[in-house]
């Protein structure tokens, strides 16, 4: 009988000693994975390249008591707002507050600075009038800088002079545009004088 017991014994340790075994082996290898593996480090760094697309210019502007221009308000004209939308037009409105047949100066200035880390080329302004053209002199018009480093500031400015008559709305738009990485590219400036 007692032969029979340690037979019995006999088989359990063997049965029992299988799963020990090989968590001993697996981490034996784990072990020796570590020993011959190394670490790789790579020193170094990306640079994105700037993707300009559409004819949208999108300047830098930094409005001044609710204003991205400066320049004083005539006298029997009364400034209502001056607002930035689609990131590349500024709407700049007025009222007339009395019929006069003399003329009154508007003489506008814009600071900006260019969004891009690239430079801005090729710079043009022009002018035109969308309606009241009896009314409103010859805009002058000037660009600060035909091009324009990355990340650098400039301005436009636009002077004209009109009669306070009250027949129509007056509209001027004022058309900036770069080349920007080969892309021309358009500001819109528009002054309304209701």
């Amino acid at each position: 009988m007692v032969s029979l017991l340690k037979k019995r014994n006999r088989g359990k340790l063997k049965i029992n000693s299988i799963p020990v075994l090989i968590a001993i082996i697996l981490l034996m290898m784990s072990i020796g994975y570590s020993f011959f593996t190394e670490t790789l480090k790579i020193g170094g760094s990306a640079t994105a390249n700037l993707v300009i697309s559409g004819n949208a210019l999108k300047l830098g502007f930094t409005p001044v008591d609710g204003r991205y221009s400066t320049g004083a308000t005539p006298a029997n004209f009364t400034f209502n707002s001056e607002t930035l939308t689609n990131s590349n037009t500024i709407t700049i409105n007025y009222t007339r507050l009395s019929n006069s047949r003399s003329r009154y100066t508007f003489d506008l200035t814009l600071p900006f600075k260019n969004i891009y880390p690239v430079p801005l080329s090729s710079g043009t302004i022009t002018s035109t009038i969308l309606s009241g053209q009896g009314e409103l002199s010859k805009p002058t018009v000037t660009l600060g800088s035909n091009t324009l480093a990355g990340k650098g500031t400039s301005q436009f400015n636009v002077n004209f002079s009109t009669t306070v008559k009250k027949s129509g709305t007056i509209s001027l738009q004022v058309t900036v545009s770069y080349v920007v990485q080969g892309l021309t590219q358009y500001f819109y400036y528009i002054i309304n004088i209701y």
